[in-house]
């Protein structure tokens, strides 16, 4: 009798960004269209896990500091029980979603049988993907068109792997979004006041930007403009203390009650209904989801112009593209849009347009799961 084909999905943080949904959205486009074939590879605790938990999600756990941690004799022995978890699974896919995983794991991925797929989600350079791509996997692919440069010059001239990138856009599932009307979504949230609330979706570090986040308001506040700043994420482990400085950062621009920390959501569409702008200041991306869900939501962005940002925000007609340490650039082009709701609303329906049009998780899917198919046998 002929084995399934199963698909891994090997995640890298136990916190929920980014490249943690769409490995989440790739499982349940596969259980949805070819039954319960999949599972999630956890790193173990957090927010990734107590939610496939929550959600019933089949998964295995591995130990992250052990597999890229300093200790080689660790390391390999994480890879044995690796292969130990999959060694029944003979063809398959296991799709990481990490360069610095996947290298860590090349024992693993050289003695199982399954296709290997790298999926590269931020902003590296050529030298940081040097190292994992010494053994090329079966694809990788690239959230956006802005690392395509960095690949190629990891692989250097000439290679053939060349063949085996594909560039597939991140997407949402555009149905959780756009359904509520503003100021009754700002009701559901307890929010009363008639102001503009501005919206920072991120896990809380310095390379985020929420200090510009903070630094605008307190900037609108001089202009005689009082705007309201959620600021949405938990904060990360290897920064902790930065909560506690933007805490006083906030006390001292005189803006700590307009500024709230609400720590980790897992009601993001409700959160963006309810927001006028949202904005993303951060030095260091890939092509950022929460970007296309408030596109979605019809909350104006206002974000950075790295990595894959400006592949989906064309400057003045799908959002706006700032500096990211500008606060004062931020607070002008908000002000500039409060005093022009013609122009805001003309944003936002371009903006939601172009989301609906490219960045939909149905055809998303469609296209990761030919992308497998291409890599093995004929079913």
């Amino acid at each position: 009798m002929r084995m399934p084909i199963r698909y891994h999905q090997m995640l890298v943080s136990p916190h929920l960004g980014g490249g943690e949904k769409i490995a989440i959205g790739i499982h349940e486009h596969i259980v949805a269209n070819r039954g319960p074939t999949s599972q999630l590879m956890l790193p173990g605790g957090g927010e990734v896990e107590q939610s496939a938990k929550q959600a019933g999600v089949p998964f295995v756990n591995y130990r992250i500091d052990h597999l890229t941690g300093p200790s080689l004799i660790m390391t390999i022995l994480e890879n044995l029980k690796l292969y130990a978890k999959t060694l029944r699974h003979g063809t398959g896919i296991v799709h990481v979603h990490s360069p610095f995983v996947y290298g860590a794991a090349r024992l693993f991925f050289s003695a199982s049988r399954l296709k290997t797929v790298l999926h590269i989600h931020l902003d590296y350079s050529s030298e940081q993907l040097k190292w994992p791509l010494r053994r090329f996997p079966d694809l990788i692919i690239s959230c956006a068109g802005f690392m395509k440069k960095a690949i190629d010059q990891a692989i250097g001239e000439g290679r053939s792997d060349r063949t085996r990138i594909k560039i597939i856009e991140n997407a949402i599932d555009l149905k959780r979004f756009g359904s509520a009307e503003p100021r009754t979504a700002k009701i559901r949230l307890g929010i009363y006041d008639d102001i503009p609330l501005l919206m920072m979706i991120a896990n809380l570090a310095p390379h985020k930007g929420q200090e510009t986040a903070i630094r605008t308001v307190a900037e609108l506040k001089k202009r005689g403009l009082t705007a309201k700043l959620w600021l949405v994420g938990s904060e990360r482990s290897d920064v902790q203390g930065y909560l506690r400085n933007m805490r006083e950062l906030c006390k001292h621009l005189s803006v700590d009650n307009q500024v709230d920390f609400v720590g980790f959501r897992n009601d993001v569409p409700e959160l963006l209904a309810a927001a006028d702008f949202l904005l993303l200041p951060s030095r260091s991306e890939g092509l950022p989801l929460v970007i296309l869900e408030a596109q979605a939501a019809k909350a104006i962005v206002l974000a950075s112009p790295t990595a894959g940002i400006p592949e989906v925000i064309k400057n003045g007609r799908t959002g706006f593209l700032i500096d990211a340490i500008d606060h004062k650039a931020y607070a002008e082009r908000i002000a500039q849009l409060l005093d022009n709701p013609y122009e805001t609303k003309k944003i936002m329906d371009v903006a939601y347009r172009y989301v609906c049009d490219h960045h939909d998780i149905e055809a998303y899917g469609s296209r990761i799961l030919q992308a497998y198919d291409e890599l093995l046998p004929a079913r």
